[in-house]
C-alpha cells in the first residue's frame, strides 16, 4: 500500500479509474440490476468525495483513484455475483470518536489482507467463469486481528471487511481443520452460480426477492400478479427462473441435436418444452411459443441426423438386408441406392457447418463481448432456419412420401432428384434478391445428382450400364441380346411398367414434357441419353468405340459440369475477363505423355500388366508435377470448387443447365450417333440393303423380276400349278444371278396356304396372295429392316405383282391367237370334216356382220382395260414408288442418328403402304381397283378360249361394270384433290 502513497512511478490514471467505474456502472444496468448501480455509483462518489484521506483536506486524491483501481482489479466479474449491500452506517457519535490511525494500519506488517485474482484487462468475459479464485492458506499470521476480503456481490459496493481480533482465539475459540474445510466450501458455493437443472432457481413468480425481478424486469411478475387478482380459480406454481444466457445455450445444444436438456426434451419423436421454466421479462405464453418454434427446426436437425446415419449405417453394414430404420426411408432390402447416399452426404457437410456456426455463437455469448439476448439469437439463426425450411420440405416430400408409396431404387432415386430441382426453381423464380438460398440448394443438387451423372457418363461412353443400385430410369433387359432385331425398342425397360414411361425417340419438343419416373432436370435429353447409351453399346459390339492413340479424352460428365459451371459464372477469385457468358463448350484433358510413353512401356517390357499398378503409377506421375483439377473426388474439394462460384452472375436454372449440363450430353449423343451410323453405312452397308429391298421388293429392278414372273405368269395363265416352291426359288436364283449375286442366297420365296380365306381370295386376282419374298437380313440392319418391316414390304410386293400379272395377262392377248382360237374350237367340237365344210361355206353376211361387230368390240373393251391399268402401273411405278424413294433418298442423307434414321424409314414406309391403296381408309379404292384387275383377268381368260366365248350380254356387263369403276373412282379423286386431301395424286 505504500507504493501507492509515497512512490509517483505507480501514480494512477484517473480518466482510467472514471472510465472504468463507468463501465461497471453500465454492466450493471443492462442486467436489470439497477439497484447495484444506483448503489455503486453512490458509494464510488461517497469514497471519492470523502476528504482527510492521504494527507489531503478535499477529496479525488490520487490516493482516492489509487484504492478503487485496485479494487477494480481485484474484482471477478462482479455482475454475477450475488447482490448483498452490506453498508454499514456507523453511528455519529461514534464516527466522531474514531481516531483509529488508518496510516499506520496500511503499513503495519502485523497485517496481512487476503489477495484476490489479479487480471491485466477490464476485459468482462465469460472466460472468467472458469478461472477461480487462489485458495487462502491454511494457517494466518499471528496479528491483533486477521482481515479478510469476500466479493459475494456483484459490485465493488458489496465488498465486505471481516476483522477477527486476536483475543477471540486466546478466548478459545480453536479454527480445526475442518472448519476450515467448511467455510471454504462454504465461500466456494457461494462463488458458483445455482444448479437451475437441478431445482436450485425454482420458485414462485410472486416472490418479491426474486432475484432481477425488480422494477426494470418485472413483466412476468406483474402479469401473474393480475391473473391471480383477476382469477380466484387461477393457481400460481414453482417455476425455475432461468436467464436469457442460460436459455440460448440450451437452444443452441438442442439444434446440435442433444437429445435431453432442462428446456428440451425429446419425446415421441419430437422436441417438447419444458413448462415449468420461466423469463423475468417475457410471459410463459410468449416464452413457449419462442422456444417451441425453436423445438421445430431441432426436430428437422434431429430427423436429417437419423437418415444421415442411417445412410452410413446401411452403406458400411456387410448384411444387405439390415434395415436402417423403422420406416426404410433409405432403400430397399438390395441396398441404399447412391443418390441416397450422395444427399446424405451433402447433408452430412451441412450439418457440420451449421454445427461450427452453432459453436461460434456459443462462443460469442459465453465472452459476453455484446448483449446476448433471444431477440438477436433469433435474427443470427433466420437464415440457417430458412435453409432448415427448405431441408425439410425436400425431406418430407422427396423422400419419406416416396419411401411410404414404392420401395424401388429407381423411384426413390428419381423423385428425390426431381423434388430438389423443384425446390431449387423454386427459389429461382423469387429472382436475384434470393440467391442465397440457390447458392445453398445447387451444391446439395450437385452432390446429389452425382451418382446418376456418373452412371449417364459411363454409359454413353463406355456402353455399360452399370447401375448396381437399380436407381436409374432404365435397366438392360436380359432376355434381349444384342443380335435380336428389336435390340433398339426393347434393349431397355423401365423398373416399374405401371407407373413409368420411357421417352422415346425425337417426340420430346422444348422442356420434353412430362414423362412418368424421369428426373425432372433430364427431361430435355432423356430421349438422347438413351439414344446415346443404346448406340455406345451397339458400338461396343461392332468394335467402333476404339479410338486411336493419341486422341483427346474428356473428364467425366460431373467434372466437366463443375468446370463448365466455374467458367459461365466465375468464382471469387477470378475476373470478369475470365469468364465466358455464352455456351460452354464440352471441356477436353489430354492424356498424360509421360504415363503413356515412359512408365507404360517399361511395364510392357518387363512383363507386367498389372492394371491396378498402372493406374497407381499415374495418379503418382501427375500428382508430383500438376495435379488436375477434373481429378479431384474428394467431397470437401467438390464442395470448396461449388462454395467458391460467384452467384451474383447467376442465370436462371434451366438457362444455366441448357448452357453447363445439356452441350456435353448433347456432344456425346451427336459423336456416338454419328459413330454408329458411320459403321452401320460403311461397315455394315445399309444403304445398300435399303436399296436392295427397293430393287426387289418395289420391283424397281424392272428386268430381274421381270425374268422372276414371268415363268410364274405363264403358268398361270395356261392354269398351271404354281405352287412349287423349288420351282420359285429356282427361278429368283436365276433372275437375281446378274445384278444381285451377292444377295441371292439371303433371299428365298415362301408360299403361304390361303385355301381357308373368305371368298373375296377366291377371285382370280388373289392367286398370288400367299406368295411372300423371305430377305435375311443381318445384324444390326434388322434392327432397321425389322420383320414388321419387311411385311409392309410384302404386302405392297404382292399388290405390285397382282397389277403386273393383269398388265401381262392383256400384254399377251393378240388378234391372231383370237382367231386361231375360233379355228381350233371349231376343229375339237365338229372334226376336219366339218371344218373343211365350215371353210368351204362362205359366211352369210348375216353371220358376218354380226361376229365382225363382236370382235370389234372385245378390241375396244381390251383397249380400254389396257388403258386403265397402264395407267396404273405407271402411276404406281413412277408417282409413288419412284418420287417417294427420291424423298427417302434425302432424307436419309440428312439423317444424324440411328433414332431419326428409323423413324424416316417407318414414314416412309407407311407413306408407301398408304399411297399403295393398301391402308385400311381407302381400301374400298382398292377394292375398285381389284375388281377392274378382276375383270382383265377374266376377259384374258375368255379371249384365251376363243370369240364365241364372248356374248353381248357378257360385254354389256364388263363394259358397264368397267365404265362405273372409272366412273366412280375420277369422281371421288376429283373431289378429294379438291379438298387437298391427297397431294400426292395431283
Amino acid at each position: 500500500m505504500s507504493n501507492f502513497k509515497y512512490h509517483r512511478f505507480l501514480d494512477v490514471n484517473s480518466h482510467k479509474t472514471k472510465r472504468d467505474i463507468e463501465g461497471v456502472h453500465m454492466k450493471f444496468l443492462i442486467h436489470s440490476n439497477e439497484a447495484a448501480a444506483n448503489n455503486f455509483q453512490s458509494l464510488t462518489d461517497t469514497f471519492l468525495a470523502t476528504a482527510d484521506f492521504g494527507g489531503s483536506d478535499d477529496g479525488h486524491t490520487d490516493a482516492h483513484y489509487a484504492v478503487l483501481s485496485l479494487l477494480l482489479l481485484l474484482a471477478n466479474s462482479p455482475t454475477r455475483e450475488g447482490v448483498t449491500d452490506t453498508q454499514v452506517e456507523p453511528p455519529q457519535e461514534e464516527e466522531e470518536e474514531d481516531t483509529f490511525d488508518w496510516a499506520s494500519y496500511l503499513l503495519d506488517s502485523d497485517y496481512t489482507t487476503h489477495r484476490g485474482v489479479f487480471t491485466n484487462s477490464l476485459d468482462w468475459s465469460a472466460d472468467e467463469d472458469s478461472d477461480l479464485n487462489e485458495d487462502e492458506d491454511g494457517e494466518q499470521p499471528s496479528s491483533d486481528l486477521t482481515m479478510k476480503t469476500t466479493f459475494t456481490t456483484p459490485s465493488l459496493a458489496m465488498v465486505s471487511m471481516e476483522t477477527t481480533p486476536v483475543s477471540d482465539r486466546d478466548s478459545g475459540v480453536v479454527n480445526t481443520p475442518e472448519s476450515l474445510l467448511d467455510e471454504k466450501m462454504t465461500e466456494v458455493s457461494s462463488r458458483i452460480a445455482p444448479l437451475y437443472w437441478a431445482g436450485g432457481t425454482r420458485r414462485r413468480l410472486t416472490d418479491m426477492s426474486v432475484s432481477g425481478c425488480d422494477d426494470a424486469s418485472s413483466l412476468t411478475r406483474l402479469w401473474e400478479k393480475h391473473l391471480v387478482d383477476s382469477s380466484v380459480m387461477y393457481v400460481t406454481r414453482d417455476k425455475a427462473q432461468l436467464t436469457e444466457y442460460q436459455i440460448q445455450r440450451e437452444v443452441l445444444w438442442m439444434l446440435m441435436g442433444v437429445s435431453q436438456s432442462f428446456v428440451y426434451s425429446w419425446q415421441t419423436g419430437h422436441f417438447v418444452v419444458n413448462r415449468d421454466i420461466q423469463l423475468c421479462h417475457l410471459t410463459d405464453k410468449t416464452l413457449f411459443n419462442v422456444l417451441e418454434d425453436l423445438g421445430r427446426y431441432g426436430n428437422v436437425v434431429w430427423k436429417l441426423n437419423q437418415f444421415v446415419d442411417a445412410i452410413a449405417m446401411e452403406t458400411n453394414s456387410s448384411s444387405p438386408a439390415h434395415s436402417l430404420n423403422d420406416n426404410n426411408t433409405t432403400g430397399e432390402a438390395g441396398g441404399t441406392c447412391q443418390t441416397y447416399q450422395a444427399f446424405g452426404i451433402a447433408i452430412s457437410h451441412v450439418l457440420r457447418q451449421f454445427k461450427r456456426e452453432l459453436v461460434s455463437m456459443e462462443k460469442e455469448i459465453c465472452a459476453q463481448v455484446e448483449t446476448a439476448t433471444l431477440s438477436r439469437l433469433l435474427s443470427k439463426l433466420s437464415p440457417h432456419l430458412v435453409r432448415l425450411d427448405f431441408l425439410d420440405i425436400v425431406f418430407r416430400n422427396g423422400i419419406e412420401a416416396c419411401c411410404q408409396a414404392t420401395s424401388s431404387n429407381a423411384h426413390k432415386a428419381s423423385f428425390l432428384l426431381s423434388q430438389l430441382y423443384t425446390t431449387l426453381q423454386r427459389c429461382d423464380a423469387l429472382g436475384s434478391t434470393d440467391n442465397t438460398q440457390v447458392s445453398f440448394l445447387f451444391p446439395i443438387w450437385m452432390v446429389s445428382c452425382k451418382p446418376y451423372l456418373d452412371i449417364i457418363d459411363q454409359w454413353v461412353t463406355t456402353g455399360q450400364l452399370n447401375d448396381p443400385c437399380q436407381e436409374f430410369i432404365v435397366r438392360r433387359n436380359a432376355d434381349v441380346k444384342l443380335g435380336d432385331e428389336n435390340f433398339w425398342e426393347a434393349a431397355l425397360e423401365v423398373h416399374d411398367k405401371s407407373d413409368w414411361t420411357l421417352p422415346s425417340s425425337h417426340d420430346q419438343e422444348g422442356d420434353g414434357g412430362s414423362v412418368a419416373g424421369v428426373p425432372s432436370f433430364l427431361l430435355p435429353i432423356m430421349s438422347q441419353v438413351v439414344g446415346a447409351g443404346k448406340a455406345a453399346e451397339m458400338l461396343q459390339h461392332l468394335d467402333g468405340l476404339q479410338e486411336p492413340q493419341g486422341t483427346e479424352t474428356t473428364g467425366t460428365l460431373y467434372e466437366v459440369f463443375i468446370e463448365s459451371l466455374q467458367a459461365h459464372l466465375g468464382s471469387h477469385h477470378t475476373t470478369h475477363s475470365e469468364t465466358t457468358g455464352g455456351a460452354t463448350e464440352p471441356v477436353v484433358r489430354t492424356a498424360d505423355p509421360v504415363f503413356a510413353d515412359n512408365v507404360l512401356r517399361q511395364l510392357q517390357v518387363k512383363g507386367v500388366r498389372d492394371p491396378l499398378l498402372a493406374e497407381n503409377f499415374s495418379q503418382l506421375i501427375t500428382g508430383s508435377r500438376s495435379p488436375d483439377p477434373t481429378s479431384r473426388g474428394d467431397e470437401e474439394e467438390v464442395n470448396s470448387r461449388l462454395g467458391d462460384l460467384d452467384w451474383s452472375r447467376l442465370s436462371p436454372i434451366k438457362l444455366l443447365l441448357q448452357t453447363c449440363l445439356y452441350p456435353h450430353v448433347l456432344h456425346c449423343y451427336k459423336t456416338m450417333s454419328d459413330r454408329l451410323l458411320q459403321t452401320l453405312k460403311e461397315k455394315c452397308g445399309l444403304m445398300e440393303y435399303f436399296a436392295t429391298v427397293r430393287s426387289l421388293y418395289l420391283m424397281e429392278a424392272g428386268d430381274a423380276m421381270y425374268d422372276f414372273y414371268t415363268p410364274l405368269f405363264e403358268k398361270l395363265r395356261f392354269h398351271e400349278s404354281w405352287q412349287d416352291v423349288s420351282f420359285l426359288n429356282m427361278s429368283l436364283r436365276e433372275a437375281l444371278q446378274e445384278h444381285f449375286s451377292c444377295q441371292a442366297h439371303r433371299l428365298f420365296v415362301a408360299v403361304r396356304d390361303t385355301s381357308g380365306c373368305d371368298r373375296r381370295h377366291k377371285e382370280p386376282i388373289t392367286a398370288l396372295q400367299g406368295l411372300t419374298l423371305q430377305y435375311e437380313v443381318p445384324w444390326p440392319i434388322n434392327i432397321i429392316l425389322d420383320s414388321g418391316s419387311m411385311a409392309l414390304y410384302n404386302e405392297v410386293f404382292t399388290f405390285l405383282l397382282q397389277i403386273k400379272r393383269a398388265k401381262y395377262s392383256l400384254d399377251r392377248l393378240s388378234f391372231v391367237d383370237l382367231e386361231r382360237d375360233s379355228v381350233l374350237s371349231l376343229k375339237q367340237s365338229k372334226g376336219s370334216d366339218a371344218l373343211s365344210a365350215l371353210m368351204s361355206s362362205p359366211l352369210t353376211p348375216r353371220e358376218d356382220e354380226t361376229e365382225f361387230c363382236l370382235t370389234h368390240r372385245v378390241q375396244l373393251l381390251r383397249m380400254r382395260l389396257m388403258h386403265f391399268i397402264n395407267n396404273l402401273h405407271n402411276y404406281m411405278m413412277t408417282r409413288i414408288l419412284h418420287s417417294t424413294g427420291l424423298e427417302f433418298q434425302q432424307e436419309m442423307e440428312d439423317a444424324h442418328d440411328l433414332d431419326l434414321v428409323m423413324a424416316i424409314h417407318a414414314r416412309y414406309m407407311c407413306r408407301v403402304h398408304e399411297r399403295c391403296l393398301l391402308h385400311e381408309k381407302v381400301k374400298f379404292i382398292k377394292g375398285i381397283i381389284s375388281q377392274v384387275l378382276n375383270m382383265a383377268l377374266t376377259f384374258a381368260d375368255h379371249w384365251n378360249d376363243s370369240i364365241h366365248s364372248f356374248s353381248v350380254k357378257f360385254l354389256l356387263e364388263m363394259e358397264l361394270m368397267l365404265s362405273r369403276c372409272i366412273q366412280f373412282l375420277a369422281s371421288f379423286l376429283n373431289n378429294t384433290i379438291k379438298r387437298g386431301s391427297l397431294p400426292h395424286r395431283e
